[in-house]
């Protein structure tokens, strides 16, 4: 369990793989992601 019940963890609703439009957030997401991790490519 991550976060607390005041304070709960990030949710990304990424869809069930029905909704195309989900992969362009899961990419904004894991480049968003990807900035804070030094030698990572973006």
């Amino acid at each position: 369990m991550l976060g607390s019940a005041a304070e709960p963890a990030l949710h990304y609703p990424l869809g069930d793989g029905s909704d195309a439009g989900a992969l362009v957030e899961l990419r904004r997401l894991a480049a968003h992601l990807r900035a804070g991790v030094p030698g990572a490519e973006a």
